[in-house]
């Protein structure tokens, strides 16, 4: 999966940047990573920001059926 966006056009708006939501790039990376997957970002030739993760087909569970 990749996903990116293009420079932005405008600031961030000071209301949604002080919020925080979670806990960004961090907490994704290291959902990613426990799957078996690996992640990248970075910004991109035009100024903007991607995101991409490679998952594996399946994810053992555990549970037996």
């Amino acid at each position: 999966m990749r996903v990116s966006n293009a420079r932005p056009n405008r600031p961030p708006d000071a209301d949604l940047a002080l919020a925080g939501g979670g806990s960004g790039l961090a907490g994704l990376r290291h959902r990613v990573e426990v799957l078996g997957g690996t992640m990248t970002t970075g910004t991109t030739a035009d100024g903007g920001f991607c995101v991409g993760a490679v998952l594996p087909a399946s994810v053992p569970t555990g549970a037996h059926r």
